[in-house]
């Protein structure tokens, strides 16, 4: 295995989690999560995840609406998670006595999200999304969701690029959600509201579900980095940068550095407008954004087989020498990989602890590294330290669920008939070979080479299979007045076929209905390629007009058995 191809293989990309900034004051400390589910179909597991990265223990309690109250206490340094079973609603409330990092582990079909909590103090009255998709084939939800923690009803508008807006009221201390027409896909989105509140952006794509916080007009940055990108292992067919500058009249400016892209990419971002870029079939990082002469946001938009996942890219505010992640796992089912990525604009060495009792690892790392644990390791807190002397990181912790399952193989094709059998007519012709014929030169359907043969049509299914198999066969010729299908037409309602196949099996067919149309009228129901294995026998019938021919068909329809 090459060098990028095993970088790729442990580097395969599912999540990616920021540890939250703490405040490190007295009082009690609240957190939100909009909405909760483990009741949905696919939702398998919802935890609420609380670490204490305090030398006191924390006591916290986590509330849903018509719900019991979790929580408990929490010992110094360490870490808890909590559920309610087959339940959905928000908002749910965290609130505790010391500073912790919350957040909500999720596992959905085959994918996996974790989301930090949103501490009341980051309400606003302003947040974006670079991008809404409610077109894209295997969308089936994009929702807004909007948590208001205060005292006062938030009047709330949200906008779609330069068109779509809704308009809704979030009651105090209450969340609610809501989405943009089926159909609708482009971007920024615009929260505004006249009261301080929360949102997020929740997304289901075909087997993957992803949620996003809004971003505030106070993340925009002149530089931010994605510690990993990739569009060349198997599964990532779509990596893509999404780039937002919400100045009302300053263009943005963005330079993309990545040297696997093949070094720096300039970029243009008009005033309060989105756009994006990719780097198809390459893999690596960092790859680093900087802007001028206003910030932007930046998200990275990921397909990775049937999953989604969308994360902000890390901004200075997110160096630190010392981070908290809530859990580790490359043990549970499905849990493939788990590595712990840092970036660093200089030269960082340090220690990765997880959990208590400890295991631990050192790093050493100028600009991008990334640092996993034995497989089938799993537990939490991990705990990252930056030795004294050294550079802050950007830390981020990606994991990697398994891919589908491969679909099933194709069932063989059915066996090509080769002789029509139809032995209540009693006629000598009612035994007879089967061709295979196409569309003539004219573009019409072919017709047996040999008069006493049955022809079946290859532009149809075969008989046996899903559809319509056609078979066509002569009623006369110049060269005899009996041909294949001169009998035919004394066939009755309930009278038995057979049809011997190139494998040396035989089908039962019955007749269900005989009628007679007009040469240019066939019935809806003839040449149909879906529903249950049926076959059409078609033969000449009504007056014969010299230099025209037959001026009806007959059609005698029959259904397998």
């Amino acid at each position: 295995m090459s060098s990028r191809w095993a970088a790729a293989a442990i580097a395969l990309l599912l999540l990616a989690l920021v540890p939250l900034r703490l405040t490190h004051a007295t009082g009690t400390y609240t957190y939100w999560f909009p909405w909760y589910d483990s009741a949905s179909p696919g939702m398998s597991v919802d935890n609420i995840h609380v670490v204490d990265p305090n030398a006191s223990p924390a006591n916290v309690s986590i509330t849903l609406p018509d719900h019991s109250p979790l929580g408990g206490q929490i010992g110094p340094y360490g870490e808890q998670y909590w559920s309610w079973p087959s339940s959905i609603g928000g908002p749910v409330e965290v609130t505790s006595d010391q500073p912790v990092n919350v957040s909500q582990r999720v596992t959905y079909g085959l994918s996996f999200n974790e989301y930090p909590a949103l501490p009341s103090t980051s309400a606003g009255k302003s947040f974006w999304f670079p991008w809404y998709d409610k077109a894209s084939p295997g969308i089936l939800n994009d929702n807004i969701h909007l948590v208001n923690p205060g005292p006062t009803n938030a009047n709330v508008t949200a906008t779609l690029g330069h068109g779509f807006v809704f308009q809704l009221t979030v009651n105090a201390q209450s969340a609610t959600y809501h989405s943009f027409p089926a159909g609708q896909i482009g971007g920024p989105v615009h929260i505004t509201s006249d009261q301080p509140i929360l949102v997020s952006q929740r997304v289901q794509w075909n087997q993957s579900f992803n949620e996003i916080a809004g971003i505030p007009d106070s993340a925009m940055s002149t530089f931010n980095v994605i510690n990993w990108y990739d569009q060349e292992s198997p599964g990532y067919f779509q990596d893509d940068l999404h780039f937002l500058n919400i100045d009302p009249a300053q263009t943005a400016q963005v330079t993309v550095h990545y040297a696997a892209g093949g070094g720096d990419r300039s970029i243009t971002v008009a005033p309060q407008s989105e756009t994006w870029t990719e780097f198809p079939n390459t893999i690596g990082g960092p790859v680093t954004i900087t802007s001028t002469p206003v910030g932007v946001a930046v998200t990275q938009r990921v397909n990775y087989w049937n999953s989604f996942k969308e994360y902000r890219a890390l901004q200075p505010s997110d160096a630190t020498k010392d981070a908290w992640f809530n859990w580790y796992d490359n043990a549970s089912t499905c849990f493939v990989q788990n590595n712990i990525h840092l970036y660093t604009s200089g030269h960082s060495v340090g220690t990765i602890t997880l959990g208590n009792p400890a295991k631990s690892m050192p790093f050493d790392v100028t600009g991008e590294g990334y640092f996993s644990f034995p497989l089938g390791t799993i537990g939490g807190p991990v705990h990252i330290s930056v030795a004294t002397g050294y550079d802050a990181v950007y830390p981020e912790s990606r994991t990697v669920r398994c891919p589908p399952p491969p679909p099933p193989p194709p069932p063989p094709p059915v066996p090509r008939p080769t002789h029509l059998r139809i032995p209540g007519l009693g006629c000598p012709t009612c035994d007879m070979a089967v061709e295979e014929v196409g569309l003539d030169g004219s573009g019409n359907m072919g017709v047996p080479s040999n008069v006493y043969d049955a022809a079946w049509f290859d532009q149809m299914p075969r008989p046996g299979d899903q559809g319509d198999a056609v078979l066509t066969g002569h009623l006369d010729w110049t060269t005899t007045s009996c041909a294949a299908f001169c009998f035919l037409p004394q066939a009755w309602v309930g009278m038995d076929l057979y049809v011997d196949r190139e494998d040396g099996s035989t089908i039962h067919f019955v007749v269900d209905q005989k009628n007679y149309y007009d040469a240019n009228s066939p019935p809806s129901w003839l040449y149909t390629t879906s529903g249950s294995p049926h076959m059409s026998l078609i033969t000449c019938g009504g007056d014969y007009i010299p230099g025209y021919g037959y001026t009806k068909r007959l059609v005698v329809l029959t259904r397998q058995v």
